[in-house]
């Protein structure tokens, strides 16, 4: 523990008020962290992801290969979603093995996404919601361009 002090001045210099400060260092404390059991993927498939989609599919696939040896019990969602109404589930808590196995179905389903139609974020959040479960850490992604416009923009930036 040690002590500083100091003076407030005005601005001619003359000492307004004085202070004390003790300064204790706390004992270090080990945080727990904890590697997450599900990663759920949300794309964004609309139009305007065009030509960001292939390279986006790509890099997934580069996350999924590193998480299949730092978090071996993780388990994997995806879900898309481009205008109101269409939000799809590809695939729902699948372990992360399974999804990288040689010619799985799960990696086929990421190779095959097509964009189409308008950009309604705020369902695929709604839904990656639906896919959490209580005392599971999860991490969601939310992969997109960033401007949605279905319903509206003001009407989709409320929603979020």
């Amino acid at each position: 523990m040690y002590e500083t002090r100091f003076a407030f001045r005005n601005f001619k210099g003359q000492p307004v008020s004085f202070y004390r400060v003790e300064t204790e260092v706390p004992p270090p404390q080990t945080a727990v962290v904890t590697e997450p059991r599900h990663h759920i993927f949300v794309f964004d498939v609309s139009g305007s992801m065009y030509g960001d989609l292939g390279s986006l599919k790509a890099t997934v696939e580069k996350v999924l290969t590193l998480d299949e040896f730092n978090n071996p019990g993780l388990k994997v969602s995806l879900i898309t979603y481009s205008s109101m109404g269409d939000v799809r589930v590809h695939f729902e808590g699948v372990p992360i093995e399974k999804v990288m196995s040689a010619g799985s179905q799960e990696i086929s389903e990421i190779r095959s996404l097509r964009t189409r139609g308008l950009t309604c974020i705020s369902q695929g959040l709604v839904q990656a919601e639906k896919l959490t479960r209580d005392g599971e850490v999860t991490c969601i992604s939310l992969h997109s361009d960033g401007y949605a416009n279905d319903r509206s923009p003001s009407r989709e930036r409320q929603a979020i």
